[in-house]
């Protein structure tokens, strides 16, 4: 039921209470008499006595006589000779659109409301007074001494007649106390508790000024805060309030400071507007005109004026002010030059004073003169414009209808439309309001209506009716937030109406969900969804959708947001079927579902002739299966491309003896995501083929070994040159000029890294933890003495095993290199075709496993080595795995109690095509081997 109805009846259960218990009750809240008075000279009209709580006044015998205790729904207007008694109600009925000003007389209880402008004390009549007067906005506040009564009067052009009114006030015969009335105190006390109702919903301060985007509403009168509760259960965000101005139809009424405090901490954005002198050929009557001669003095006056206001309300610099300037005939470059200086005014003196300017003007005549005149000499543009184009469409834009009033003017968010009039009841409340599509500036915050994370709706942001409003109607209660919308499908298969979601996604995929009101929503609903791939077209039988009652989301399918390029859905009314179905709009839900893959791991590379060969562990494919993988070289960017089920490529084209790195970056149908960490250095040379052996160990620094007998732990800080090539106890010959090496930390007493190399530059080879084993294959550069360095760059002590797996050399014979996609050829969790094996390795337990010539292997019969990434995982004891052709248990891959660790290598493989991997711990573990490569 609206509030109204329900206020009218209030009121009329009170009435009927207090005549059956008080018969005195039936004596009017004021009374009227009517008399003739002579002239003298003087064209006096007839004339009635007012009389209200002890006093009268005469007034006109024509001006109606307004009751506001016994009618408190009444619109106090200042646009219509009218007088006006008692308190009205919170909620005045009062139309959206009103303007101009006439003779009026209230006669009220004493209110705080009039203190914030100069008072004098005199004789008003024949009764002691304090006046305050605002002559700018034609309106005059009177209070009564200590007879709790004022008068507050307003006039058009001239006060002589409201001041002839004043000046026969006197008291009347019995005059009442000063108290306020019952029903006074009834709307005083209901204007508190509307206060009260609101104060806990926001303690955050406001901004003084936002951008507002959404719907919003303006009205001649504020409604109470109770109705401002009631309308967030509408799509509408910010409001209009009138500050004042000559030329304003209705007064302050529930506008107060505490008033704006509270309905900004509701969430609601402010459209203040400031209502004062019109364009001399301004179409309405009854309005006063600027004077061009005036012109900037008055804009000047209008603007302090407005500021002075808008403080007495809570409003201070920062603030838009809107001036309401209605339309008037285009054509006159007279009438034209003064607006415009006007306006000039106004904008520089709200900024002098620290206000934000705008102005409120029809698009054929002051949004067209203004943008005719932008960038001319003189001409101050307002910061914001809200223009009147009552074509029932939520756009900001008018250039269709009004070519000059250019859309590349005010287009920063800069612009309000007034697109409607109309009554509307939303939360219980009724009120006739003009609607309003924002892209600018309010005072304070709009929040808008939350659906939920990354889903939109009526009054939420990213959402808008396309086609005129006239044709959607309402669907409250109904919907996510109880504002869904319908509207009726298109007689001849052409779209006049919709309704579009267009929000900023960030990159990703995403499943989108249309949310289906479970009433008026029966139609073949026609949606376009766009995304970076293109259009596509899904129909929806909401009908079907909901036929058991139940409101839910139905999937439009999943869709590809990229960098500037997002996910939109718009719902047009051209869809099949018949015109008496209902096409229901409300939420849209965008759940992502994919984003670009995550970073590639791992990443080493192993240099050859003027290329390197670049391996990695595959990146998180984050929703969307990985499609490819890009390798990049540093210097040079270089690159290859591989599909994404490789774990390794050749990157060609290289500069022998240039040292590079390589990142690896992984794409799905999202797009392409991080690079990975660099890899190792790899340097590139002419060095000849490859040559595997079985691993040997050449260097063992806690027992010693025949190539290099040390067996003591590296110090902190220590360099040592490790014998490698042509030495007794290791398989490199004298003049190789590289060897792969398996390095191998254990019992670090920090943390630090390693440097193995030809050189002593400190640069990292393997980094590691305090009481860390870990193992790490490299190609090394060797030098002509057959040595490396390894430096220990950690403050603690280390011990390193170098196991030796195969060398460079200048020679013509050795192995060629060949990459290959990687194929799993065991797993010992479930199998593979070339090793069915489904069992984890028991402790100490050897097993020979099959890697060529064999089915489900890439790796061709007659391979000499294969490069193996091999993972263990589930360790239920800490241990290490030999991977090779042999089976001495030297260490290929250490790991720790439920560690999950992966270590590529490059191992001989037996002229059977086996290798043989040793589970040297005290529990199982499950291996994995993918083949990556082989030489041959």
């Amino acid at each position: 039921m609206a509030r109204r109805f329900r206020a009218r009846l209030a009121w009329l259960g009170v009435l009927v209470m207090a005549l059956s218990l008080n018969p005195a009750a039936l004596a009017p809240a004021y009374s009227a008499t009517t008399s003739s008075v002579a002239g003298s000279g003087v064209d006096h009209p007839e004339l009635r006595t007012v009389s209200y709580r002890g006093i009268q006044v005469e007034v006109p015998s024509t001006w109606p006589v307004h009751d506001l205790t016994s009618a408190p729904d009444t619109c106090v207007r200042l646009d219509r000779n009218a007088v006006y008694v008692g308190a009205p109600g919170a909620d005045q009925d009062c139309p959206a659109r009103a303007i101009g000003r006439s003779d009026t007389v209230w006669l009220r209880p004493a209110s705080p409301q009039a203190r914030s402008l100069p008072r004098s004390s005199a004789k008003v009549g024949g009764l002691d007074a304090v006046v305050r007067s605002d002559a700018g906005g034609h309106v005059k506040h009177v209070s009564f001494t200590g007879r709790g009564v004022e008068a507050e009067v307003s006039w058009a052009a001239d006060p002589t007649v409201v001041d002839r009114v004043l000046s026969s006030a006197s008291p009347t015969s019995t005059a009442p106390s000063a108290q306020p009335s019952t029903s006074d105190r009834a709307s005083a006390e209901g204007t508190s508790r509307d206060l009260a109702r609101t104060a806990s919903l926001s303690t955050a301060t406001a901004p003084a000024q936002s951008t507002a985007g959404g719907m919003g509403f303006d009205t001649c009168a504020a409604p109470s805060t109770a109705v401002m509760d009631d309308w967030l259960s509408s799509p509408y965000r910010s409001v209009g309030i009138y500050l004042g101005g000559s030329m304003r139809a209705c007064p302050d009424g529930n506008l107060s400071a505490a008033w704006v405090d509270q309905v900004k901490g509701m969430g609601w954005g402010l459209m203040p507007l400031w209502v004062g002198p019109q364009a001399p050929c301004v179409i309405q009557d009854n309005l006063a005109h600027i004077d061009p001669a005036q012109a900037a003095a008055q804009g000047k006056a209008n603007a302090a004026d407005a500021v002075t206001r808008a403080q007495y309300f809570g409003l201070g610099p920062g603030t838009p002010i809107y001036y309401n300037m209605e339309g008037y005939a285009r054509g006159d470059a007279a009438c034209t030059a003064t607006v415009l200086t006007f306006v000039t005014a106004w904008t520089n003196e709200l900024h002098r004073l620290g206000y934000g300017s705008g102005v409120y003007g029809g698009s054929g005549s002051l949004m067209v003169d203004m943008s005719n005149a932008v960038g001319s000499s003189g001409f101050a543009p307002p910061d914001d414009v809200w223009f009147a184009h009552w074509n029932g469409l939520q756009t900001t834009s008018d250039s269709a209808s009004y070519p000059d009033f250019r859309d590349g003017y005010w287009s920063r968010h800069q612009r309000l439309h007034q697109y409607n009039t109309l009554t509307q009841s939303w939360g219980g409340s009724t009120i006739n309001i003009d609607a309003n599509w924002l892209d600018g500036a309010v005072a304070g915050r709009a929040v808008p209506v939350s659906y939920g994370t990354r889903t939109y709706g009526p009054g939420s942001t990213s959402f808008v009716f396309t086609g005129k409003m006239n044709y959607w109607r309402k669907n409250d209660p109904y919907g996510r937030q109880a504002m869904s919308y319908w509207t009726h499908p298109s007689s001849d298969g052409t779209e006049y109406n919709g309704a579009t979601w267009s929000p900023r996604l960030s990159r990703g995929l995403y499943r989108v969900s249309a949310s289906i009101p479970k009433t008026n929503a029966t139609a073949q609903a026609h949606y376009t969804v766009t995304d970076a791939q293109g259009v596509t077209d899904k129909v929806v039988d909401q009908g079907a959708v909901t036929s058991d009652g139940v409101e839910r989301y139905t999937s439009l399918g999943t869709y590809l947001a990229r960098s500037g390029s997002s996910v939109t859905v718009h719902v047009a009314d051209d869809g099949p079927g018949p015109t008496t179905d209902r096409i229901g709009v409300d939420a849209m839900r965008f759940e992502l579902v994919a984003t670009v893959p995550g970073t590639p791991t791992s990443v080493s590379a192993v240099a050859g002739n003027a290329r390197a060969t670049v391996s990695w562990s595959a990146a998180p494919s984050n929703g969307s299966a990985i499609t490819g993988y890009t390798v990049t070289a540093s210097p040079g960017g270089a690159t290859a491309r591989v599909s994404g089920s490789a774990r390794s490529a050749v990157v060609s084209g290289l500069t022998n003896d240039t040292t590079y790195t390589f990142t690896v970056r992984a794409t799905n149908v999202v797009g392409t995501g991080p690079a990975s960490q660099p890899s190792n250095a790899a340097r590139p040379s002419a060095w000849g083929l490859f040559h595997v052996v079985e691993p040997v160990r050449v260097l063992d620094t806690r027992s010693g070994e025949t190539a290099n007998p040390r067996r003591t732990a590296l110090g902190a800080g220590e360099s040592v040159r490790v014998k490698v090539a042509g030495v007794s106890g290791s398989p490199v010959p004298a003049g190789a000029t590289a060897a792969a090496l398996n390095v191998t930390v254990t019992g670090p007493r920090a943390n630090g890294l390693l440097y193995v190399g030809a050189g002593s530059d400190g640069r990292s080879t393997l980094n590691f933890a305090k009481g860390q084993t870990l193992a790490h294959l490299g190609i090394t550069r060797v030098r002509s003495d057959g040595t490396v360095t390894i430096v220990n760059h950690s403050r603690g002590a280390v011990h390193v095993l170098v196991d030796a797996t195969g060398y460079f050399t200048r020679s013509t014979s050795g192995g060629s290199y060949q990459v290959v996609e990687p194929v799993r050829v065991l797993d010992t969790r479930s199998g593979e075709a070339a090793n069915p094996r489904r069992t984890a390795l028991g402790a100490g337990e050897s097993v020979r496993v099959k890697v060529a010539g064999v089915s489900g292997s890439p790796v061709p019969a007659g391979a000499t080595a294969a490069a193996l990434n091999v993972t263990v995982t589930g360790p239920r004891a800490n241990g290490l795995l030999y991977v090779g052709a042999g089976s001495d248990g030297r260490s290929t891959l250490n790991f720790a109690k439920g560690q999950t660790l992966a270590h590529l290598g490059i191992t001989r493989v037996r002229s059977d095509g086996t290798v043989t991997i040793v589970n040297h711990s005290r529990g199982a573990v499950h291996v994995l081997v993918d083949a990556t490569g082989y030489l041959r």
